[in-house]
């Protein structure tokens, strides 16, 4: 086990990490500057008892499965229904140190707080969806972004674009539309 600083992020599953998923590898030399080592986990790795972890370590630029001591920090990447077991997690590491306890909030929401912050000019147009809205404001902008009100993973979110009366709807990539309108 390490006697380095260690960086929980905590996720729903371990299966889309190997090493040549590269989101977290340009950490690595971060890391090492701070002494510190990164473990992405599931709940499933968490032993409450011996305050251990086990999942995926970042180790030289590649992924190999170990525990950790408790990490000190924990970036929570679980979303949706875990609130009690968040709870139960930021008070065995202490107040702050696990960042994004409530990640599940609604984008009208805290579009409506920021609107009235110093960051208000700078916000895009924000609506409920409903039909009409989307033909005026696809009318005004020529493009739009549509997002589910409470995100998942940048899962259903889509482009569309106007160009000359013809409609393109983007879907997870913006090279080549998914469908096209006249």
């Amino acid at each position: 086990m390490s006697k380095h600083k260690v960086i929980g992020i905590l996720t729903i599953s371990l299966d889309r990490l190997s090493d040549d998923f590269p989101p977290y590898l340009d950490l690595s030399e971060r890391l090492l500057e701070l002494d510190a080592q990164l473990i992405v986990f599931t709940p499933y790795g968490i032993n409450w008892k011996q305050k251990t972890v086990s999942g995926l370590i970042l180790t030289e630029g590649n992924w190999e499965i170990g525990i950790t001591s408790w990490p000190n920090a924990v970036y929570n990447r679980l979303y949706g229904t875990h609130s009690r077991f968040i709870e139960c997690l930021a008070d065995e590491l202490g107040m702050g140190m696990v960042f994004n306890e409530m990640n599940r909030l609604d984008k009208l929401e805290i579009h409506h707080v920021l609107t009235n912050s110093k960051v208000g000019e700078y916000l895009p147009d924000t609506v409920d969806f409903s039909w009409k809205n989307l033909l005026f404001w696809l009318t005004k902008y020529k493009k739009i972004i549509l997002k589910p009100k409470r995100g998942h993973y940048g899962k259903n979110v889509y482009l569309l674009v106007n160009a000359d009366d013809k409609y393109y709807v983007f879907v997870g990539s913006m090279n080549n539309p998914k469908y096209k309108f006249d």
